[in-house]
């Protein structure tokens, strides 16, 4: 299945027309760009900044060089429809699963029977809903073109093997290579210590929410907010930090750390608190949930569903913003349970609490050489296969 942005989409369009000549346009899209990578972070249908649909585009050609006329060509050939549906099956059962569910698709609006023992279809309607549901992002005059364009023979059909899965396979392997690199993405993010002093650009910061409020919410509840801390507030966070942890017990107890102390003064350039809505004060039961009690435990007074999707949202921020150069660190602790550290970002503790703290600034030394916390487990480790 072919799964990316409007951009992506739009490349896979092009990228189809394998025998035109068309590549030196193709080189610079299949390069793994930030746009491209939060693109796919945020999974919103109607994004159409990046797409287009210019003929010119896809062809590198005119529309009116293509005419409306096709011959139809001989009668389709009468087959029995448990032969039809035998081999599909046998595909589906043996094929590749690329292929399989490509001709699964294609059979769902291919005319009766089959031609060359082949599936065919004979409108670019059909192909306009084929590509729609191989999420490729197209409209139905593409759809016309593209028919035409495949349609070498000029007997109106267009069959699945001969014409429409090869020009596929090509697109899909092509847009294997922006799948492979989001997941490269995703495998190289590491936590970053040290920031350089440099600012981020605002741009940034809005291209990762916009990517975090992207993630998945179940009730649509959208429970997080993000509070971009100046210098002013981070001096104050930086105070309270030095205060509260010089005060507080670091007696190592049995089982437990002591609290280390972080200078807050200069940690990261970057600073977003990131916040989850709180439940009713009192659960079905009529049970108190803790209301502006700092010492109640974050998962005791959030829906566990809402707490989910703040995670999901800070990843979301936190691979956009990796995908343009810059790293990040997500950190939480006792200092930010406190309602002094509420007071100092707006936080009414019977609405919300805070789910963690985003440093972000450019990795002193590079991202590249940030020193990652190598994963004991492999994947054979933590997944178990049931029948």
């Amino acid at each position: 299945m072919i799964h990316h942005s409007s951009l992506a989409s739009a490349v896979v369009l092009v990228t189809m027309m394998a025998t035109v000549t068309l590549f030196p346009i193709l080189s610079a899209p299949f390069l793994l760009t930030r746009s491209s990578i939060q693109n796919n972070l945020v999974v919103v249908v109607n994004m159409k900044r990046h797409r287009t649909t210019k003929t010119s585009l896809l062809f590198g050609t005119n529309s009116e060089d293509y005419d409306d006329t096709s011959n139809e060509g001989e009668d389709c050939t009468d087959v029995d429809v448990d032969v039809d549906r035998a081999i599909v099956q046998d595909l589906l059962l043996s094929g590749s699963g690329t292929e399989a569910h490509a001709l699964e698709v294609f059979s769902r609006f291919s005319s009766g029977g089959l031609y060359e023992g082949q599936k065919y279809i004979t409108q670019s309607e059909a192909l306009y809903q084929i590509l729609c549901c191989l999420d490729i992002e197209a409209t139905e005059e593409d759809a016309e073109i593209v028919f035409k364009y495949l349609n070498s023979a000029g007997d109106g059909r267009l069959l699945f093997n001969n014409d429409f899965f090869p020009w596929y396979i090509a697109a899909h392997e092509a847009a294997e290579e922006v799948t492979e690199g989001f997941q490269s993405l995703i495998v190289g993010r590491r936590s970053i210590e040290k920031f350089d002093k440099t600012p981020v650009d605002d741009n940034v910061l809005y291209r990762a929410i916009q990517c975090a409020i992207s993630a998945p919410n179940r009730s649509c509840t959208e429970p997080w907010r993000f509070i971009c801390v100046g210098p002013q507030t981070v001096s104050k966070f930086a105070k309270l930090n030095a205060r509260l942890t010089n005060n507080a017990d670091t007696t190592v107890e049995e089982g437990k750390l002591a609290i280390e102390y972080v200078d807050w003064t200069n940690a990261a350039p970057g600073w977003c608190v990131v916040t989850t809505k709180t439940c009713s004060n009192t659960d079905n039961d009529g049970r108190s949930r803790g209301g502006a009690d700092s010492n109640i435990d974050l998962p005791s007074t959030v829906d566990s569903e809402d707490y989910k999707s703040v995670c999901c949202a800070i990843q979301n921020f936190m691979l956009s913003i990796w995908s343009e150069g810059i790293g990040t660190k997500w950190t939480t602790g006792p200092v930010q349970k406190t309602k002094e550290f509420a007071d100092l970002c707006g936080i009414d503790f019977n609405e919300e609490r805070v789910a963690g703290i985003i440093w972000y600034g450019y990795a002193a030394g590079g991202t590249r050489y940030a020193d990652p916390r190598r994963r004991q487990l492999t994947v054979a480790d933590v997944l178990t296969n049931l029948p």
